[in-house]
This record gives C-alpha cells, structure tokens and sequence, in this order.
C-alpha cells in the first residue's frame, strides 16, 4: 500500500455560520414522564425544597431538578426540551 502525501496548502477549507445554531442541539427522540418530590429539610446547597425529575421511558435516563417553588416547574422542563 502506498501512501500519498497532500500538502496542506492545496487543501481549501471553507467554514460556515449556520443560521440556526439551536437546531444542531441533539435530543432525546422518546417520551418522558415526570414527576414532582417534596421534603420537609431545605438543601444544603440552594435551599431547595422539592425536585422535579424527568425519566425516559426507553432509555431510563434520568434528569433530577432542585427547585424553590412549584412554580420553577415550567424552567425545568425548557431545560429538558
């Protein structure tokens, strides 16, 4: 076998800015089921005092949400989509 050698010079690379950067973002092609976990302590970290976890039903990846309120429920799941 022989190998032959392309100097980089003659090689023309071209890059382009994609119009819609957002669309190249990979995601989950499955349902998911949700679920919202209270507790009685706050979290050291935040001071949360529930979670929302998000759960593929095919793959069983698991996404877990600390929360303040029930009402962080629509930022978490802009966060999954």
């Amino acid at each position: 076998m022989q190998y032959v050698h392309i100097p980089i010079s003659t090689i023309i690379l071209k890059c382009y800015k994609i119009p819609f950067p957002a669309l190249n973002v990979h995601r989950r092609k499955e349902a998911i089921a949700t679920d919202t976990v209270y507790t009685n302590t706050l979290a050291v970290n935040n001071a949360s005092t529930c979670s929302e976890i998000f759960i593929g039903i095919k793959s069983l990846v698991a996404d877990v949400f600390g929360m303040k309120t029930d009402k962080q429920f629509v930022n978490t799941l802009e966060e999954i989509i």
